[in-house]
C-alpha cells in the first residue's frame, strides 16, 4: 500500500502553498517593475512637448484653489524657502522616498508576507498605470512651474534637478504619485502589522504631503487626488475584488 500511495501522489504532484500563489520568481518581478519605468519614460517623452497646455493646466488649478481658499502653496513655499538645509533634506526625500521606500515595502510583503503579496503589487500596478493614463491624458505643470514660486529642486541641482534628464516627468503633477504611493505603502504595512505601527505608518504620506508642498511639486489638489485615487484603488483591489472572487 505504501508503494501504490507513492506512486499515486507522483503522479498528482501536489500544488504550491497558497503563501506563494500569485507571487512570481524575484526576477519577473523585477521585469514588471522594468517594463513600468519603460512606460513612465514613454509618457514622459509624449508630455514633455505639451509645455503650453501643462502650464495651462497648472494655472486653471491655482484658479480653483484660490477660489475655495485652499491656494497655501505660497505661504508654505515661502516658509523653506528660508531654511537652506531643510529644503535641501525636502529635495532629496522628495526625489528618493517614492522609490525606496515603495521598493522596500515591495520586498518586505514579498519575503515576509507572501500571501498577501500579489493583491497588494497589483494595486499598486493598477494606482500607477491609472495615473500614467491621467498624466498623458491631462498633462499638468508643478506650482514652480506654473507660478512665481521657489523651485528648490533646481535651486540647489538636487540629484542634478537643474539639468533634468532620464525618467523626470515635467507635467505629471495631477494626481500626486508620490502620495499615491505613500497612502499604499501605509495601507500595506497597517495591514500586515498591529498595534502603534499601524498607525504611525500614515506618518509617511503626512510627511510626503508636506514635502510635495513646501516644495512647490504638486497642488493641493494633486495631494488629494492621490489620495483618494490610491486608497479607492487599494479597497477595490485587496478588500471588494477578493471577496467577489473567493464567493464566486
Amino acid at each position: 500500500m505504501t508503494a501504490v500511495t507513492r506512486q499515486v501522489e507522483s503522479s498528482h504532484p501536489t500544488s504550491p502553498p497558497p503563501a506563494s500563489r500569485g507571487r512570481m520568481r524575484w526576477w519577473i518581478e523585477a521585469l514588471l517593475a522594468i517594463g513600468g519605468y519603460e512606460l513612465y519614460g514613454f509618457v514622459q517623452g509624449v508630455t514633455n512637448n505639451e509645455r503650453v497646455r501643462a502650464i495651462h493646466h497648472g494655472r486653471d488649478i491655482i484658479n480653483f484653489e484660490r477660489a475655495t481658499h485652499i491656494w497655501v502653496e505660497p505661504t508654505m513655499n515661502a516658509w523653506i524657502a528660508g531654511y537652506r538645509l531643510v529644503a535641501q533634506l525636502a529635495n532629496y526625500y522628495y526625489e528618493l522616498s517614492h522609490v525606496l521606500v515603495t521598493a522596500g515595502v515591495r520586498i518586505w510583503l514579498w519575503r515576509r508576507h507572501p500571501s498577501a503579496y500579489a493583491r497588494w503589487r497589483n494595486a499598486l500596478l493598477a494606482i500607477s498605470i491609472i495615473a500614467l493614463i491621467v498624466f498623458w491624458a491631462f498633462p499638468v505643470a508643478p506650482p514652480r512651474f506654473a507660478a512665481p514660486l521657489m523651485d528648490t529642486l533646481t535651486r540647489y541641482d538636487t540629484l542634478g534637478a537643474a539639468h533634468a534628464h532620464g525618467l523626470v516627468d515635467l507635467y505629471a503633477a495631477l494626481p500626486s504619485l508620490h502620495v499615491a504611493w505613500a497612502v499604499w505603502v501605509a495601507a500595506a504595512v497597517m495591514s500586515q502589522t498591529s498595534g502603534r505601527l499601524g498607525v504611525l505608518v500614515f506618518a509617511y504620506p503626512a510627511t510626503t504631503s508636506f514635502v510635495v508642498l513646501t516644495t512647490a511639486n504638486h497642488y493641493v489638489v494633486d495631494i488629494v487626488a492621490g489620495a483618494l485615487l490610491a486608497g479607492v484603488v487599494t479597497v477595490l483591489m485587496t478588500r471588494l475584488l477578493p471577496r467577489r472572487l473567493s464567493a464566486g
